[in-house]
C-alpha cells in the first residue's frame, strides 16, 4: 500500500511539472496572430491561401512538407477567426499519438515510467519555447509516439508483426518525411533495426510488402492532389531539392538532428 502511494505521489508530482511546462509555453490558444513566430504566421497564411483555392507549391510557396498543411488547413477550417482550431488540432493529434504509448509504458513499467517518458517528450518540444507551438516539431510528436508504440508492440511479440502494425509503420514513416525531410533520421534507424531483427527471426522478407502498402497508401493522396493540379514538379522541388539545399547551408542541422533523435529515443533506454 505504501509503495502504491509512493508511486502515485511521484506520478502526481511529475504530472504537475508537465502542466507547468505547458502553462508557461507560448500557445496559439493565448497569443494573437501578430504575436506568433514568423514560421507559424507563414503556415497560417499558406493554409488560408490553400483553402481559398490556391495550389500548394504552385500558387503559394513554402518548403515544409504537405503533411504539415493537412493539419494546418484542418485547424484553420475549423475556426478561421482565431487560432483555437489550430490549437485544438494540435492537442487532439498529440493525445491520439501519446496516449497509446503512455498506457503501454504504464502497463509495462508503471505510471512513473509513463509520466517520466511524457516529460522527456515535453522537454523536447519546449526547447522551442521562444518560438511557441504550431510548428512541425509539435505536430510530429503524436506521430512519432504512435510510431514507437507500434514498434514496441512488435518487439514485445518477439518481432512477429501483424499486418496492421506494419501498414501503420509504413504510413507513419512516409507521413513524417512529408512533414519535414529531416524527420527521416528519427525513424530510419529503428526501421533498419526492425528489418534486421524480423529477417533474423522469421527468415523471410514478405513483411516488406505490408510496409510498402502503408507507405504507398500514405503517399498516393498527395501524388493525386499534385498530379491533378499539375504541380508534381513544384512539389518535388519544394519538398526535396529546395530542402536539401537549405539543409546544406545549415552548419548545425546534422548535429541538431542527432540531438533530436536522442530526445525522441531516450525513453527506450528507460524501458529496456
Amino acid at each position: 500500500m505504501n509503495r502504491f502511494c509512493f508511486k502515485k505521489s511521484w506520478a502526481i508530482f511529475l504530472f504537475a511539472i508537465a502542466a507547468t511546462i505547458f502553462s508557461f509555453a507560448k500557445s496559439t490558444l493565448f497569443l494573437p496572430l501578430y504575436a506568433q513566430h514568423i514560421d507559424s504566421q507563414v503556415y497560417i497564411h499558406t493554409a488560408q491561401e490553400v483553402l481559398n483555392g490556391k495550389v500548394l507549391y504552385k500558387d503559394v510557396f513554402d518548403h515544409k512538407g504537405p503533411a504539415m498543411y493537412v493539419f494546418e488547413c484542418l485547424g484553420y477550417w475549423l475556426h478561421a477567426y482565431n487560432l483555437n482550431g489550430i490549437w485544438l488540432v494540435q492537442l487532439i493529434s498529440l493525445l491520439i499519438g501519446l496516449l497509446p504509448l503512455l498506457f503501454y509504458l504504464q502497463r509495462r513499467g508503471g505510471v512513473v515510467l509513463a509520466m517520466s517518458s511524457l516529460l522527456v517528450f515535453l522537454s523536447w518540444i519546449y526547447r522551442f519555447n521562444r518560438i511557441g507551438d504550431n510548428i512541425p516539431e509539435v505536430y510530429s510528436l503524436g506521430l512519432v509516439s504512435l510510431y514507437f508504440y507500434l514498434l514496441l508492440t512488435i518487439i514485445d511479440n518477439q518481432f512477429i508483426a501483424k499486418k496492421y502494425q506494419l501498414i501503420g509503420i509504413g504510413m507513419l514513416t512516409v507521413f513524417l518525411v512529408l512533414f519535414k525531410l529531416n524527420f527521416a533520421i528519427v525513424v530510419i534507424p529503428s526501421l533498419i533495426y526492425l528489418f534486421i531483427q524480423i529477417v533474423k527471426i522469421t527468415k523471410n522478407i514478405s513483411f516488406l510488402i505490408w510496409l510498402i502498402v502503408g507507405a504507398v497508401a500514405c503517399l498516393l493522396p498527395f501524388v493525386f492532389y499534385f498530379s491533378y493540379h499539375h504541380a508534381l514538379y513544384e512539389a518535388f522541388y519544394a519538398i526535396w531539392i529546395f530542402n536539401l539545399n537549405y539543409v546544406s547551408t545549415q552548419s548545425i542541422s546534422f548535429f541538431q538532428s542527432i540531438w533530436d533523435v536522442f530526445y525522441f529515443q531516450i525513453f527506450l533506454y528507460q524501458f529496456f
